[in-house]
C-alpha cells in the first residue's frame, strides 16, 4: 500500500528520533517547537509553517532541509495532484492571486549536493517560468534561511559556518505569462568539510511571499576542504 504523504513526514520523524536515540520531546526542544506544535507538523494539520521552522525541524532531525522542505511542500498539494502521482514541487499557484502560478523548470547549474572545494566561489541559476495569468512586476528573490550546514554529522540551523551570498535578494525581471526567466545568485563555500544549503522564495511589491512554503529554489552543496 502506499503512503501519503503525511504518513511518509511522521514515519521519518519517528524512524530518525529512534535512530538518534532522542524522544519525540527531545526533538521538539532542539527544534524550537512544543511538542503539540511538532505532531501538528508531522500531521500536516499546520499548512505553511516559515522556513525557519522547517530549518529547525531539520536540524533537530539531522535530515537535509531541502528535503524536508520539499517533502513538506508535498501535503500541501492538491489531492487531486497527489493522486494522480504528480509532483506539484516544481509549480505553485499564488498565495494572493489564483491566477498566478510559477514553475521551477531547471537547476541550470550546481545540483543539489554537488561537490565544492572549501573558499570556493561558484554561481546558482535556477530558471523559473511564469505559467500563470499574471504579469510579474517589481518582484524579488529573497533569501530566507540562517546557515544551516552539517558538520561531522551534527547538522545546526545556527552554525558558525556560513554559506556567504552576494546579495541577499535579487530583482526578477518583469515578465509576462509564459515567459521565461532565469535568475542566479554567487555563493562563497566554507572552508572546512560540510553540507550546507540556502534556500530563497519569490516575494513581491509589497514584500509578501507570492507562494507557499512548497515552492522555493534552493541550493545545498557539500565542501570538501582540501
Amino acid at each position: 500500500m502506499e503512503l501519503n504523504t503525511e504518513t511518509r513526514l511522521h514515519g521519518l520523524l519517528i524512524r530518525r528520533a529512534r535512530e538518534l536515540g532522542k524522544t519525540l520531546k527531545m526533538m521538539a526542544i532542539e527544534a524550537g517547537l512544543a511538542r503539540s506544535g511538532l505532531y501538528k507538523l508531522a500531521d500536516g494539520t499546520i499548512r505553511d509553517p516559515s522556513v525557519h521552522t522547517l530549518l529547525r525541524l531539520a536540524a533537530a532531525m539531522e535530515v537535509s532541509p531541502i528535503a524536508l522542505i520539499r517533502l513538506y511542500g508535498d501535503i500541501n498539494a492538491p489531492a487531486g495532484v497527489r493522486d494522480r502521482g504528480g509532483s506539484s514541487l516544481g509549480r505553485a499557484q499564488g498565495l494572493n492571486d489564483s491566477r498566478d502560478a510559477a514553475m521551477l523548470n531547471a537547476d541550470v547549474t550546481i545540483p543539489h549536493h554537488a561537490v565544492v572545494n572549501g573558499g570556493e566561489v561558484f554561481e546558482k541559476v535556477w530558471e523559473v517560468q511564469n505559467v500563470g495569468e499574471v504579469f510579474w512586476m517589481g518582484r524579488r528573490l529573497v533569501r530566507v534561511d540562517r546557515s544551516c550546514s552539517r558538520i561531522d554529522a551534527d547538522l545546526s540551523a545556527e552554525s558558525r559556518l556560513h554559506l556567504a551570498s552576494a546579495a541577499r535578494e535579487i530583482v526578477i525581471p518583469n515578465t509576462p505569462p509564459g515567459g521565461v526567466v532565469r535568475l542566479s545568485a554567487r555563493f562563497s563555500a566554507p572552508r572546512e568539510n560540510c553540507s550546507i544549503a540556502s534556500v530563497w522564495r519569490i516575494e513581491d511589491q509589497a514584500l509578501r511571499p507570492c507562494y507557499g512554503t512548497g515552492f522555493f529554489l534552493g541550493v545545498i552543496v557539500t565542501v570538501i576542504d582540501r
